[in-house]
């Protein structure tokens, strides 16, 4: 990961903590906050399994975010050969213009567990405290 990335993604987690901390001033914690934290984290699980499924959905969400997404959140792709098996340098085969498997499948980025956290703490905690947790993960 270049060190401009890691800048980005540090970015982006102080921005997005403090976002929600704004929000939370505005919509209470609990039930609205918790309801909305709950499916907007359901909402990027959708997103990152269609990512599993689907190479539009894949190259659409690499386009936007690649940026932000460390190796193992990106995953890497391989040619498929007709025979089925992956290319390789040593053994070209004929392969299917853009058919492509997952040789390494893409975990769930930390931003979706930063949003299940965020949505558990806003259940299971008092305002005050939830606050203070979500401050200190962005920062």
């Amino acid at each position: 990961m270049s060190p401009r990335s890691h800048v980005a993604r540090r970015v982006q987690h102080a921005s997005t903590g403090l976002a929600f901390l704004a929000v939370s001033h505005v919509i209470p914690g609990y039930p609205a906050g918790f309801c909305l934290l709950s499916l907007a984290t359901a909402a990027f699980y959708y997103v990152h399994r269609k990512r599993l499924l689907d190479d539009g959905w894949d190259a659409w969400y690499l386009a936007r975010f690649g940026e932000l997404l460390r190796d193992h959140e990106r995953g890497e792709r391989e040619q498929v050969n007709v025979d089925g098996s992956a290319s390789s340098k040593d053994k070209p085969g004929k392969a299917h213009p853009g058919k492509m498997r997952w040789k390494t499948p893409p975990r769930l980025p930390g931003a979706f567990y930063f949003l299940l956290g965020t949505a558990a703490s806003t259940y299971l905690f008092p305002t005050p405290v939830a606050r203070t947790s979500l401050l200190v993960l962005s920062l």
